[in-house]
């Protein structure tokens, strides 16, 4: 295992150890806690104080799945969407083509089972105007 200087990607030595740490989305500190109470006691009653999570996050311990309550830690949560910018762009390796086939694939199957698909049909990736704008663009 080697170092490497993040400004140019190059090795700079080897390394004996690492410490990998777990990472969360939720920071517990002390106004978090608090807002997590508050509203976990609004939605479930005074009663629910006896649930581990409630009694976990209560006491700035960690437990697992916590990051699927972040409504309740959060002030506020924001989509990746509200990070950009009007001319920013998003792209991955593959570009959407076989992803985009595949999204296709799904989307068929799943609009002839309306229960499984909570997205609206508006939502699903057009995969023509898609391609068409890759061809243009090259």
């Amino acid at each position: 295992m080697r170092r490497f200087d993040p400004a140019d990607q190059r090795s700079i030595g080897k390394a004996g150890s690492f410490t990998l740490m777990p990472a969360s989305e939720a920071l517990l500190d002390e106004e978090t806690v608090k807002r997590f109470r508050a509203r976990y006691r609004e939605q479930f009653g005074a009663n629910a104080t006896g649930d581990p999570l409630y009694q976990a996050i209560s006491d700035g311990r960690r437990l697992a799945g916590m990051e699927h309550w972040l409504p309740l830690l959060e002030e506020k949560l924001a989509t990746l969407s509200e990070h950009l910018g009007e001319d920013d762009v998003i792209s991955s390796p593959d570009a959407g083509g076989k992803r985009a086939a595949n999204v296709g694939v799904g989307g068929r199957s799943r609009r002839r089972h309306p229960s499984s698909n909570p997205v609206p049909r508006s939502a699903h990736a057009n995969t023509a105007v898609a391609s068409e704008r890759r061809a243009g663009s090259m």
